[in-house]
């Protein structure tokens, strides 16, 4: 009887050093894009304002934007805020929230003409550099 106690917390042990801890996975989102809007034209070296309209749900709020530039075009990408990944994955209610974001570019280097828009890999169009 002893032995088959004994036989059967070591076998508990055992199967417990098989589990692994679940570990909370940290990531950041592209957002979903609604709208861009920025002027016409611009000076070459003046602030660019770029308003971005995003749809948001659930408890992915607006985190940043990340920009690469050349003097040709603006690609943006935006961010959700870092948020924790843990199983299961809570239900989200099928509510949109629609924000308005601005980025400013600041006009450096000198940009030139047509200056093109991306944001989160699409083209918005072209600003002609007076």
């Amino acid at each position: 009887m002893k032995r088959a106690v004994l036989g059967l917390a070591v076998a508990l042990l055992l199967g417990a050093c098989g589990q692994v801890k679940q570990e909370t996975e940290m990531r950041m989102d592209l957002l979903d894009i609604r709208s861009v809007e920025f002027p016409p034209s611009v000076v070459a070296d003046e602030p660019l304002n770029i308003i971005v309209e995003i749809g948001r749900a659930c408890d992915r709020a607006f985190g940043q934007f990340r920009a690469t530039r050349t003097a040709t075009a603006l690609d943006l990408q935006a961010f959700t805020k870092t948020y924790a990944v843990s199983a299961p994955v809570p239900p989200c209610p099928p509510v949109i929230i629609l924000e308005k974001h601005t980025y400013t570019d600041h006009g450096t280097p000198t940009r030139t003409d047509p200056f093109e828009v991306i944001v989160n890999g699409k083209s918005y169009g072209t600003v002609n550099i007076k």
